[in-house]
């Protein structure tokens, strides 16, 4: 657990990061769900190579669940 001064500042920067990986045109350009999801995630791994697996995907989801 991290506590919540902790949650608190990190909260900012997990919200930039998801408005920053919407930023990514595939919903446009791919037809396909998973597709689609991977297409943003590997975008945003480039800008962001710091993040794990685990957080692209977990946002590669949303965006995919938001584009359905």
């Amino acid at each position: 657990m991290i506590g919540t001064e902790a949650a608190l500042d990190l909260l900012p920067v997990v919200r930039h990061m998801q408005h920053e990986f919407y930023e990514s045109d595939a919903h446009n350009v791919v037809a396909d769900l998973d597709e689609m999801a991977n297409t943003a995630a590997t975008e945003f791994r480039v800008r962001h190579p710091e993040l794990s697996d685990e957080a692209v995907d977990a946002l590669a989801w949303c965006y995919s669940w938001d584009w359905k």
